[in-house]
């Protein structure tokens, strides 16, 4: 039986119907049942005209461009398969063209595979790229980003950022202290000879009789030198007695009794001090026995900064103290959450490079019930704590320790080892002095004074300290 298909083709198609006719024979034999000349001549009409339109696919195949292989791939094999059917309904031979065509399809099938793999892994590798490419510029986002967050004085280092930011908000009670601590006390401050006699409510000796209830001894009067001031006869005496313009100016303050947490909107401010309005509630709660405001606290710390400064102008010497307002500590251990973050406050220290200050004031306030004190010296490396009810949490010389390491980072400066120690200090004479003592800390430090030179009555620093804000001024 002659092999149709199988093989190489005649060169014409002229010469393939002859070859075609000169097997008839042996199609007979073999092929339709009836054995009819007529059916046999026209299924290889049908054929012929098959073949005629494949090498014409052909050829236009070869001359299309390579990305259409598929396509024309995917047409042969569907004219493959109406041809197959068509000769299996006719004539035996069919199966024959069935079983080249389904052969065909099956490399082209397979070819279309390799393709279709081929093209899978280049998507596969250019998926990759692009995930790489992503993450590269997702990463060079979020480095800017941070270097915006921070923007110190001075360019940052990739690594010096990592340092800072990648920790984000920790627990303050996961802070580590790396540096032991150098002045370990009980709960109970130490009081001993270098403080003096302190005096107290019950020994002060006489006082006025007015609402304030100031010792006697820390009054002026009309014919004492310097009585003409606004405020105290000595401002470079940390117990000069106060003037009568003070005692005049302080005397219609009565003590705030009552339970608000901020002053009545209706009441007119008596003064403002930088950006802070300070009304009449807020100057009662600076009386005795009453705890004192933060309004007031801020307002004072304000006053503290600004003569540093006019001290600083005349002496023409750069600024030695730096002075953070209630909301620094507050804001940075996320108020109540009790969380640190360095991101938190860095906005309020990008300009500064607390490397050329000796000292930084930090008043905090534990659960809105008490008033503690911090200082942090950057040159040495160290964070003192004061407390007039004699113990401060771990916590918060760990912040204070944290917040010192982070900044010195961020302006460039090598990180080291940090101490800390709790200062022994006098004890506050009542339950709501806790605040005064934190500025009057703040005072005696500022002017060069150590701590323990604080020996005066609280009701004299409370009624001096109304006297001053109401001045504006502490010269």
């Amino acid at each position: 039986r002659p092999r149709l298909f199988c093989g190489r083709l005649p060169s014409s198609l002229a010469h393939f119907t002859t070859w075609l006719a000169a097997g008839s024979g042996s199609r007979r034999r073999c092929g339709s049942p009836d054995g009819s000349t007529a059916a046999v001549n026209g299924a290889a009409a049908e054929v012929t005209g098959e073949i005629e339109r494949l090498s014409l696919a052909r050829s236009s195949h070869a001359e299309e461009a390579p990305d259409a292989e598929e396509a024309d791939g995917a047409e042969e094999s569907t004219d493959s398969k109406v041809s197959t059917d068509e000769e299996e309904s006719t004539d035996g031979e069919g199966s024959t063209v069935a079983k080249e065509s389904t052969a065909a399809k099956e490399s082209t099938d397979s070819m279309g595979s390799t393709d279709s793999e081929e093209a899978t892994d280049d998507e596969e590798a250019a998926n990759t790229e692009e995930a790489t490419d992503a993450a590269r510029r997702a990463d060079v986002a979020r480095r800017a980003r941070a270097a915006r967050r921070v923007h110190a004085a001075r360019p940052l280092k990739a690594n010096n950022r990592a340092m800072i930011l990648t920790a984000g908000v920790l627990g303050v009670e996961r802070i580590p202290l790396d540096g032991p601590t150098v002045a370990e006390v009980a709960s109970s401050p130490v009081v001993n000879a270098a403080y003096g006699e302190q005096e107290t409510r019950a020994a002060a000796g006489p006082r006025s009789n007015d609402s304030w209830k100031t010792p006697l001894c820390y009054l002026g009067v009309e014919s004492a030198e310097g009585a003409d001031k606004a405020t105290v006869c000595d401002p470079a005496d940390p117990r000069s007695p106060l003037t009568p313009r003070a005692l005049l100016a302080t005397a219609p303050i009565k003590p705030y009794r009552g339970s608000a947490q901020r002053a009545p909107q209706h009441e007119v401010p008596l003064v403002t001090i930088g950006n802070i309005p300070l009304r009449l509630w807020d100057l009662r709660r600076t009386a005795p026995a009453v705890m004192l405001h933060d309004e007031a606290i801020n307002a004072y710390v304000h006053l503290l900064a600004q003569r540093e400064q006019n001290w600083a102008g005349v002496e023409k010497r750069p600024t030695r103290f730096h002075f953070f307002n209630t909301f620094m500590f507050s804001t940075m251990t996320r108020n109540d959450e009790l969380a640190y973050s360095y991101e938190a406050v860095y906005r309020w220290s990008r300009r500064l490079d607390f490397k050329s200050y000796d000292a930084v004031f930090v008043p905090v306030n534990l659960g809105k019930i008490h008033w503690v004190f911090g200082v942090v010296y950057p040159q040495r490396r160290h964070v003192d704590t004061y407390d007039s009810l004699g113990f401060v949490p771990t916590w918060i010389p760990a912040c204070l320790v944290r917040w010192g390491k982070d900044d010195a980072t961020v302006h460039g400066h090598k990180r080291g080892k940090w101490t800390w120690s709790r200062v022994p200090c006098r004890l506050q004479e009542g339950g709501t002095d806790c605040g005064v003592f934190t500025v009057k800390t703040m005072d005696y430090l500022s002017k060069g004074l150590p701590q323990a030179s604080m020996t005066g009555s609280m009701d004299y620093y409370r009624r001096r300290m109304a006297a001053e804000l109401l001045a504006g001024t502490l010269l």
